[in-house]
């Protein structure tokens, strides 16, 4: 079976997609989509981020459109041990395999450079969504966090309930 990632062209039901990385998200047309997530992830009531994230001069891998439009991006950093810090795709191509492939694609890269151990990545405890995705990938639950908040991570006043 071949693995998404290793096709130059996904598809989805309006058509295909690539797989493209970039050593600059900044500069990238994943950017755009940064901005979107991060309002979403404050929407939906997971906003236990810190300001900022991703870096905008970090790496990244993005799902573009026919169009040269980016309609999923993941965004990472490490060494040996790769932490994932943002994966979004737009809601209008949500459940046809982009966030897969995307992912798919990092282990691929990650084997081919050869020394990464292991990729990471957490998500807020109220993401069902992103925890089922993450266990049908394969990934395994390793440990839960605990935080007492004495102030929000963003403006540094009293945390909100």
């Amino acid at each position: 079976m071949d693995n998404p990632s290793q096709k130059s062209d996904q598809r989805t039901a309006e058509g295909p997609y690539r797989i493209r990385f970039y050593e600059n998200c900044g500069y990238s047309p994943a950017q755009r989509l940064v901005a979107r997530a991060m309002v979403e992830i404050e929407e939906r009531g997971f906003h236990d981020r810190r300001a900022g994230w991703p870096l905008p001069e970090g790496p990244c891998m993005a799902a573009i459109d026919k169009d040269g439009n980016a309609i999923g991006l993941l965004t990472y950093f490490g060494e040996s041990d790769w932490q994932i810090l943002l994966a979004y795709v737009s809601p209008e191509h949500r459940r046809k395999g982009i966030h897969n492939a995307l992912f798919n694609a990092l282990v691929d890269k990650a084997k081919k450079q050869g020394n990464v151990i292991s990729i990471n990545s957490s998500t807020h405890v109220n993401n069902l969504a992103a925890q089922a995705a993450f266990k049908a990938q394969g990934r395994v639950k390793v440990s839960i966090n605990y935080s007492f908040r004495l102030k929000d991570w963003g403006d540094g006043t009293e945390p909100t309930e």
